[in-house]
């Protein structure tokens, strides 16, 4: 039986085989970019707004924190962009809003980074490298207290490690090595009174995440991701409202993600012989609870927990998926969802819980690209997924609970 340290050896030793995007030589038009980072101190963000009474046209908060955060980009012309972080320490981020009313929206942010970086360029071929370490905790806190709103929108995401890469016009290389060895958690607790028109509440928390995206794009992306036995992620949602118009609550609890979404050229997200290696140890929950004593329209609590996921989409070329996962950690994901719709409207609770995640699709768009793919997945931890839903009147009731050890997909469409 291969080991989870074994498998992060054999890995590495693709890479350093050759797996890893060739360096540029500086010279004309070639912009050669080299970062590094570490970060020992905590780094904390933290947004309090209070409304004493009422605010007619709006509001906007937001707190964001990162410990190491880095950015290659060019406009034009080809670029080699190296980065390396390492963060040793905390990062948090918190926004509260407490008070009155808000007749016009209410926008709310909140993200914690301990590492992040992207790079890329435009017309031109990109060479991108991300080495990121994160041996610290990292939190980010949404607390929402207020008597009524018009509309409501609240974004709360955590992460260990964030890497972003693109290119337009040209070759698009990507690869990426994070470890994320402590522990992330996000959290939203939303109390309202009432929303006229919607709300929704999103929390993200996620140990490392890595996305690329290309346009007319020879695209290549790899990575080795990888978290600590001792970590966690976890993903917590809350809602409440006396009456509620349109209220969705979603709670996203990733170990490793990564994805990759090209267009108009040949894509593959790790090659035979250099697979995307993923290794999730971290223990993964996701919950989300919605209570709403009256609502009307469409309202849903939504948990989505995965140990590791890897992702790619093309349109009219070629696409391949590599990859290798392992998830060691229990997968968990809970959601609940309580209270009554007099007027009809339809309400729900979905939980989706999933040890390895790989799925591949190609938009076949002329008929001659291929989708191919080489993918081994092997789950050890618990996959646990409950729903429950408590509605004593409503229009309708939408309801899921989904447990997957491993789930792989590889789907090619026409026009």
């Amino acid at each position: 039986m291969k080991t989870f340290k074994s498998s992060i050896a054999l890995a590495v030793s693709a890479i350093a085989l050759g797996a890893a995007a060739p360096a540029m030589a500086d010279g004309p038009g070639i912009s050669v970019i080299y970062l590094e980072q570490v970060q020992l101190g905590p780094t904390a963000a933290q947004f309090d707004v209070v409304i004493p009474d009422h605010a007619e046209a709006g509001l906007t908060a937001s707190a964001t924190a990162a410990g190491n955060a880095m950015t290659g980009v060019i406009a034009g012309g080809d670029i080699d962009f190296d980065a390396v972080q390492t963060n040793e320490c905390c990062t948090s981020a918190t926004t509260t809003v407490t008070g009155g009313s808000v007749a016009g929206d209410t926008i709310v942010a909140t993200t914690a980074y301990a590492n992040t970086a992207q790079g890329g360029t435009t017309n031109g071929n990109s060479y991108y490298r991300a080495d990121q370490t994160a041996n610290g905790n990292t939190s980010a806190d949404t607390f929402i207290d207020m008597a009524a709103a018009g509309r409501v929108f609240s974004a709360t995401t955590a992460a260990g490690n964030v890497s972003v890469s693109g290119s337009e016009f040209g070759d698009n290389r990507a690869f990426q090595m994070q470890a994320m060895n402590g522990s992330v958690s996000a959290s939203t607790s939303a109390t309202v009174c009432c929303t006229t028109e919607s709300g929704t509440f999103a929390t993200t928390a996620a140990g490392n995440t890595a996305s690329s995206t290309g346009w007319t794009s020879t695209s290549y992306m790899g990575a080795v991701q990888t978290t600590g036995a001792d970590a966690s992620v976890q993903s917590d949602s809350s809602v409440y409202m006396q009456a509620g118009t349109n209220v969705n609550a979603v709670s996203t609890a990733a170990g490793n993600s990564i994805a990759l979404a090209n267009e108009w050229g040949f894509a593959t997200l790790g090659r035979q012989g250099s697979e995307v290696f993923q290794g999730n140890e971290a223990t993964i929950a996701a919950q989300s609870a919605v209570e709403l004593d009256h609502w009307a329209g469409s309202s849903s609590s939504t948990a989505y927990g995965v140990g590791n996921s890897a992702m790619i989409s093309n349109i009219g070329s070629d696409t391949h998926l590599n990859a290798i996962q392992g998830n060691y950690g229990d997968v968990s994901a809970t959601s609940y969802f309580a209270g009554q719709a007099w007027t009809g409207g339809t309400g729900g609770s979905n939980a989706i819980a999933i040890g390895n995640a790989a799925s591949a699709f190609l938009c076949n768009t002329c008929g001659t690209g291929a989708l191919m793919g080489n993918t081994t997945q092997t789950n050890y931890g618990a996959t646990t997924a409950t729903s429950t839903t408590y509605v004593p009147y409503s229009g309708g009731i939408v309801g899921s609970a989904t447990a997957i050890g491993n789930s792989a997909s590889f789907t090619s469409s026409g026009h």
